[in-house]
């Protein structure tokens, strides 16, 4: 604590980009969470600006930025365009000005980032780990998640869904520091972070979350066994997901609401199958069937904008809202050129990332597990970030000096 006390600049930054990645996250559509989202936005980009303080110059001279901006641009003007024959203008003006916020929260990420060293990268890590660390012990302490209705803020009760992404999306990146073998976190104060994580993981509830993040886990150990890293390394991340697949086994037999969610994934039968179908898996596949008929209906330029959520279906129209695929909802509200181009566009990502960097392509995969089942674009939040990260010369700071090593 003292570490980052002596640091408060650069923690206090931290902490507010954490929390703003994580709020954009919100998905409900509301006028206040908009709101929410622009207010802090607009705090990151002031810290981001006091802190760092070459922001301007950065901003003329670097072409990557530019790059990133004309992009998001790009995508903002055509979602624009399609306001003029969706289906539903108001909530797909709402998700325009989602997205278009999103689009300067992860521009500000990318200047973050670039202008990090390698000492700030390690203030960075420690202020994320105790702010997960806070987090994991508050809720384990007031049980928050609750899910057997449709979810609706309060103090006492949280998404189990954003609590899920926010706590795979940092056991992620602290594995990805691991396998690039850089020395920016204590020993010893990783395996206490990792085992809290893991847990906290796993109380949540939140099943894509587990299952995306085993998969990503296993991911990171193949690539490090590929590029015969240190033993060292090795023995980490392996034991990173034996460490999670211990718990998962052990916890799934518990009576907590929470834990009981991972039950019949140890036990597939013809019961348990039954049993996945639950109230959460029955939407998605409503929401897959609608946005297919959909599809078939306007396969040209879709329905537009917010145009899934005009679906007749009146629980669709009230609860889903988008198909919770992210290839499905180009296609039904944009149609099958949009998804063509899209399609293109992540398998290039995909070729190049990992001609860059293996683990930013394992991060992209991580981010697009997440789009296949859940959320939609404007808050596909890892998606966007695993984006600014490509554009970045480095996703892992190495130098004392600004960076531009690929790890």
């Amino acid at each position: 604590m003292r570490f980052l006390l002596r640091n408060a600049p650069e923690s206090i930054l931290t902490g507010i980009v954490f929390v703003s990645l994580s709020a954009s996250m919100m998905s409900a559509y509301t006028t206040s969470q908009l709101v929410i989202k622009i207010i802090f936005t607009l705090l990151t980009a002031a810290t981001v600006f006091v802190v760092r303080r070459e922001i301007p110059a950065l901003i003329v001279t670097d072409r990557s930025i530019r790059k990133l901006l004309a992009f998001s641009g790009a995508i903002n003007i055509a979602f624009a365009l399609t306001l003029l024959y969706t289906s539903n203008f108001p909530f797909g003006l709402m998700k325009l000005l989602n997205f278009t916020v999103m689009s300067v929260l992860v521009a500000l990420f990318y200047i973050y980032m670039k202008t990090s060293t390698a000492g700030s990268f390690k203030i960075a890590l420690y202020t994320i780990a105790i702010i997960m660390l806070i987090f994991i012990v508050t809720s384990a302490i007031i049980s928050p998640f609750i899910y057997t209705t449709k979810y609706s803020f309060s103090i006492d009760r949280w998404s189990h869904i954003i609590s899920g992404r926010v706590i795979a999306g940092v056991i992620v990146m602290f594995a990805m520091i691991v396998v690039s073998g850089k020395d920016y976190i204590n020993d010893r104060f990783a395996i206490v972070f990792f085992v809290c994580a893991m847990f906290g993981l796993v109380f949540t509830g939140s099943r894509l979350s587990v299952i995306t993040t085993a998969i990503t886990l296993l991911l990171l150990i193949a690539y490090a066994f590929k590029k015969q890293k240190a033993t060292s390394i090795k023995i980490k991340i392996a034991s990173l997901f034996f460490l999670m697949a211990g718990f998962f086994i052990l916890l799934s037999k518990s009576n907590d609401p929470s834990v009981g969610r991972y039950g019949y994934l140890l036990e597939i039968n013809k019961d348990s199958v039954k049993e996945m179908i639950d109230g959460a898996m029955k939407s998605r596949i409503s929401g897959y069937q609608t946005g297919l008929k959909i599809v078939t209906q306007y396969p040209l330029l879709g329905k537009g904008i917010g145009g899934f959520k005009d679906d007749p279906n009146y629980y669709l129209t009230t609860y889903l809202q988008y198909p919770h695929n992210i290839f499905l909802e180009v296609a039904s509200e944009f149609g099958l050129p949009a998804l063509a181009l899209f399609l293109a566009f992540v398998i290039g990502l995909l070729i190049r990332s990992y001609k860059k960097s293996p683990c930013l392509c394992i991060f992209l995969i991580f981010s697009l597990t997440f789009a296949m089942f859940s959320k939609d674009i404007p808050t596909q939040t890892f998606f966007w970030m695993g984006v600014a990260l490509y554009f970045l010369d480095s996703a892992i700071p190495v130098n004392s000096e600004r960076s531009g090593t690929t790890a």
